[in-house]
């Protein structure tokens, strides 16, 4: 059907185009099978470029994250970067550290993952809202709100003990619970 709206006519023949496809689905997937088998070589040649690219593409991406990262731990750990609390220097291991526990508004801001790091690195140096832990003290700290190797739950049946506890429900609960212990 013409149409004078170019808009309308993209409308249209969108819509169609998806009716159509819906109500062909086996017909479509014959033809390509069809045409899988019969240039098979090509595909796969395809399909080898393809991924020679994307691992060349992942390479440059993971070494430039990797840079961003180290950048940003020296900026808020010093030259040899280590854990704030335990003092672990693994590379692997450590991590920036929300101190307000925030980090969930800026990850809807910067998208997180590697996008966190080249963000940061345009900010100005915040030492009131970042610091370099390990990834075990930032998983406790937001478990019990807090970090001490001192105070804490030593065994499974402690752990299971408190995970079971009814009354413990608010960050404030959990806090007073780990200092009475």
């Amino acid at each position: 059907m013409p149409y004078k709206d170019r808009e309308k006519q993209k409308e249209y023949q969108r819509n169609y185009q998806r009716q159509w496809r819906e109500n062909n689905r086996e017909k479509i997937k014959g033809y390509w099978q069809k045409f899988y088998y019969t240039h098979q070589n090509e595909v796969l040649t395809r399909k080898r470029r393809q991924q020679q690219q994307n691992e060349q593409t992942y390479e440059i991406r993971a070494r430039r994250h990797h840079r961003s990262k180290i950048e940003i731990l020296r900026r808020y750990s010093g030259e040899y970067p280590k854990c704030a609390y335990c003092g672990e220097n693994r590379y692997e291991c450590l991590q920036i550290d929300h101190i307000n526990d925030d980090g969930c508004k800026e990850r809807k801001i910067t998208g997180g993952g590697e996008n966190f790091y080249a963000w940061l690195k345009k900010q100005p140096y915040q030492p009131d809202r970042y610091q370099v832990l390990c990834a075990n003290c930032n998983v406790i700290k937001r478990v019990r709100g807090l970090v001490s190797y001192n105070q804490g739950l030593e065994t499974i049946n402690e752990w299971d003990e408190w995970s079971k506890s009814k009354y413990i429900k608010t960050p404030e609960a959990i806090k007073e619970f780990w200092h009475k212990r």
